[in-house]
């Protein structure tokens, strides 16, 4: 049998797509906040903060273990 490879490049981190509900108020300040980070010439994607706040509640959740 053939082996499987990720088409990740090593040391980056694969994307997986799945949908979650937010409340109407996370959103809009996600979107505010993303808005302003484009005006200021960065990337302002609401994605990459979801990302941020979900990489540090879980080192936040696994180094109180």
């Amino acid at each position: 049998s053939q082996v499987s490879q990720s088409a990740t490049p090593p040391g980056k981190r694969a994307f997986v797509r799945r949908t979650f509900d937010f409340y109407e108020e996370q959103i809009a300040y996600l979107k505010q906040e993303s808005l302003r980070e484009q005006l200021a010439g960065k990337e302002g994607s609401m994605n990459a903060m979801v990302r941020e706040a979900i990489d540090e509640w879980i080192t936040k959740r696994t180094s109180t273990k």
